[in-house]
Parts: C-alpha cells; sequence; structure tokens
C-alpha cells in the first residue's frame, strides 16, 4: 500500500494533496478525523463502501506492526 507525505504551510494552512490522490477523489472530498487519525474519501462515498476501505487498510497497518522492524515489504 502506497503512503504519502503531504506537508501542509503553517501560515496558510494549505496541503498539496498529490494528483494521484486528485484523480481518484476528485475536488471535493470528506475528512472524517479523530485525535490520532483520520479519513479522506471522495464526497458522496456510501458509508459502505467507506468501511470496506477501512478494512483493508487496517489489515495493511496490522501487517505493518507484526513485521519485524528493518524488515521491508515485498
Amino acid at each position: 500500500m502506497v503512503e504519502f507525505d503531504v506537508p501542509i504551510n503553517e501560515k496558510q494552512r494549505v496541503a498539496y494533496i498529490p494528483k494521484v490522490l486528485i484523480e481518484v477523489f476528485g475536488h471535493r472530498v470528506k475528512i472524517l478525523p479523530n485525535t490520532r487519525a483520520a479519513i479522506i474519501y471522495a464526497e458522496g462515498t456510501p458509508p459502505e463502501q467507506v468501511l470496506e476501505s477501512l478494512a483493508i487498510i487496517q489489515q495493511d497497518l496490522e501487517l505493518r506492526v507484526k513485521r519485524p522492524k528493518g524488515a521491508r515489504s515485498k
């Protein structure tokens, strides 16, 4: 799974969103945050589809936690 580093300009509070994400999500997105993480999804996406995608992301994160430190993914 690809991970993006997205810088946010401190003064303007503007973030650069990579082109590939704009192509996937479009120009209107929803961001659902809590205190440690957030999800971003295309406006109008049904909650069931968001949950399906989150399950895949959760599986990836769980694999990262289990992977020995310094090990590379293939």
